[in-house]
């Protein structure tokens, strides 16, 4: 198959390109384009100066705002006349350029990931694109959130799908190995994706085929798309991404995670045509199954995708489109102008576009880490924050109480089969409402993450606004295992791990053959890991009510393998009971005070009668720092004979400190602590027998 030649050949262009080069590749746009790429070489990822056939003429600096004209001014010889002057930017904001006007010639920003950030914001990338006033807009990855530069008053919005894509073609090929293949980066970074690999992996020995997952570059990756009879992806949040076409590019079959009609997916390839999808891990899981019984569907479909991309897909196509658009006003490309319906009543809706915004990036970063989650929105909540939402393709999006009014904007917006509507909100409903986003005067639902809005629509309170500070931490153990968690930087976490780091659940070097710890109090896992490091063979149970600490904890411990997470808190009796949400997740419990006020509704079970129910009849290590219900749950646990050899445990009041003392000085030595305050501390118990034997006298002192 030929590639389509493109019309930007012969324009001057200047292509200043945020990715790291030597991950996504430079495209190519003329023959006398001149290169600028973001310089990462001070962060570990050195960029080569030479990707393919794209010369990098020059790197800019990573994250810092710079005067792109002087910086070419300076750095190339004749470089200020260009035709065309192209900018990739991201909500990642490596690539933060100004002063474009002075080049005197169109400018185009090509918006990349907006569905993934932890700490920016769509609307830091909004001002930014305002205040340079950039010509165009072209949006290859998210045509799902372009309405949301729609709704800000931007006009020259292009969707021109994947036209970033570096291509390396393959020739077909009908004979091919049974299996199947997953090409990416590290899929523990990436929660879903991860899921979906260890659901596969875990089916494997039920399947007649090999299972492989790689990291390769692009033109290794098209020898095994093209040699594999089936290629699998799954999208970070939602997103159209690289890989789609990247796999058909090279022939290979593609099966793909089922994201929403917004994203424009199915308008590139079709499934059950071109394609397949998959909506949930179980459905993966067959469909794998079926593809190796049936490999002639497969690679037919893959077939018909090779030919489609040769034949409009690729991504010359979409450059020669945005020639058009810009030179010969020319709009009506393939996809150019295919708009996403919810255009025009997104910017109806533009003076909530602020509150949108913030309340969508929360819930958007909720459904990177789970694998469905359930909204509610009230009944006298504007209908705008139900149809923001559908693009989440993992998100069940519910309205309160349907009305002639609601429903024609939801039909005027196109999401009627994805909206969806309830009258009886009673228990009876069995919907566990992960999302409720409601105002003073709502009915009262009970959800695990409740946004309040205020009489103007404003964040009034949200139990997701620690959302926007998550990050990535990594931790690695002696023999150079790294660990990478997701982490609430803030600084009650900050102090958490501070106290582990130094020392506060210490690794007595005596005690062997540990096999099991039980983790009670988890919160976000910072303790398991350290467990995991100590221990690195052992079984992990971590218990943890808070809701939002539940969510992260279970991503973590996925990460830390072997490690299973109870949604639940344990006690001495199977209740419901008030729990607390703190300013921070450390500071949540049963027990109101002044960092925890907000409250929500928790399941609680019977200690000692719930580890024997989920057969975890062995404990090694036990480990509890629930904010002030450590003598309740130690009771409950030492009514079995667990034969625990190390017990930590936090107090926070000297009644408690002395009831675990009598509680555990029969069979246990106090073996290590530290007191913070009277009413505060860490305690180390180690089961007697098992301590060395102390030396007497004199020799002690030696």
């Amino acid at each position: 198959m030929l590639e389509p030649e493109l019309l930007t050949r012969n324009l001057r262009v200047l292509l200043s390109w945020e990715s790291n080069p030597s991950q996504v590749p430079p495209i190519r746009l003329s023959q006398n384009q001149v290169t600028l790429c973001t310089d990462f070489s001070e962060h570990g990822k050195n960029a080569p100066r030479f990707v393919d056939t794209v010369t990098i003429d020059a790197t800019t600096p990573l994250g810092e705002p710079y005067d792109i004209y002087e910086f070419v001014r300076k750095n190339i010889v004749d470089g200020h006349s260009f035709d065309l002057v192209v900018v990739t930017i991201s909500l990642m904001q490596f690539n933060l350029p100004y002063n474009l006007e002075a080049f005197q010639c169109p400018t185009v920003a090509i918006i990349l990931d907006t569905h993934h950030s932890y700490s920016q914001s769509i609307e830091d990338i909004l001002t930014y694109l305002q205040l340079e006033k950039y010509d165009y807009l072209c949006f290859p990855y998210c045509r799902q959130h372009m309405h949301w530069f729609y709704a800000y008053g931007f006009e020259n919005l292009g969707w021109l799908p994947l036209m970033t894509m570096t291509t390396f073609p393959h020739e077909f090929i009908r004979e091919r190995a049974a299996k199947a293949v997953f090409v990416c980066g590290d899929p523990y970074l990436h929660p879903y994706r991860g899921r979906i690999i260890d659901a596969v992996r875990d089916a494997e020995k039920e399947l007649p085929c090999a299972f492989e997952v790689g990291t390769y570059n692009r033109s290794a990756s098209a020898k095994i798309y093209a040699s594999s009879l089936i290629s699998l992806n799954c999208s970070l949040n939602g997103d159209l991404n690289l890989r789609n076409l990247e796999v058909v590019s090279a022939g290979g079959f593609l099966l793909a995670d089922k994201i929403s009609p917004q994203s424009g997916f199915n308008k590139l390839l079709k499934p059950g045509e071109d394609c397949d999808v998959y909506s949930c891990e179980e459905e993966l899981v067959e469909k794998i199954s079926w593809y190796l019984n049936h490999p002639e569907e497969a690679i037919s479909m893959a077939h018909n995708a090779y030919t489609k991309f040769y034949e409009s897909l690729h991504p010359n196509y979409r450059i020669n489109d945005l020639y058009r658009w810009i030179f010969e006003g020319n709009s009506s490309g393939l996809f150019l102008t295919d708009y996403d319906s919810r255009f025009e009543i997104s910017r109806q809706y533009a003076e909530l576009l602020e509150v949108r915004l913030k309340v969508y990036q929360q819930i958007q970063q909720l459904h990177r880490l789970r694998d469905k989650i359930y909204v509610l929105v009230a009944e006298d909540c504007p209908i705008i924050f139900a149809i923001d939402l559908v693009d989440l393709s993992r998100a069940i999006v519910y309205v309160h109480r349907q009305t002639e009014e609601k429903l024609q904007i939801v039909e005027n917006a196109g999401v009627g089969l994805q909206v969806q509507w309830i009258d009886n909100l009673d228990s009876d409903n069995n919907i566990e409402w992960d999302v409720y986003i409601f105002t003073e005067k709502s009915v009262l639902v009970q959800s695990k993450f409740p946004i309040r809005l205020n009489e103007n629509y404003q964040i009034a309170e949200s139990s997701l606004e620690k959302m926007s500070i998550l990050k990535t931490l990594e931790l690695s153990s002696k023999g150079g295992k790294s660990y990478y968690l997701t982490y609430v930087s803030d600084n009650a976490s900050e102090y958490v791990l501070n106290e582990i780091i130094n020392g506060c659940y210490p690794v007595l070097d005596f005690i062997e053959d540990v096999h099991v710890v039980v983790d009670i109090g988890a919160n976000i896992g910072l303790s398991a890991t350290h467990f995991r490091i100590s221990y690195p063979d052992a079984t992990i149970y971590c218990f943890e009510p808070d809701p939002f600490a539940f969510v992260i904890l279970q991503e973590n411990a996925r990460k830390l393998r072997n490690c299973y997470a109870f949604p639940i808190g344990l006690y001495n009796d199977n209740v419901r009971k008030e729990f607390y949400i703190g300013e921070s997740s450390v500071h949540s419990s049963i027990h109101a005070h002044s960092l925890a006020s907000r409250c929500v509704t928790i399941e609680l079970k019977k200690a000692d009668k719930f580890l024997l129910e989920n057969n975890i009849r062995h404990i090694d290590i036990l480990k509890i720092d629930t904010e002030g219900r450590e003598v309740e749950i130690l009771r409950s646990i030492m009514n079995c004979d667990f034969q625990i050899k190390v017990i930590y445990l936090k107090f926070y009041s000297e009644e408690d400190r002395r009831l675990i003392d009598q509680l555990l000085a029969s069979k246990y030595l106090l073996w290590q602590g530290s007191i913070i305050s009277a009413h505060r501390g860490n305690l180390c118990y180690v089961r007697r027998g098992l301590s060395p034997k102390p030396v007497s006298g004199m020799e002690e002192l030696r």
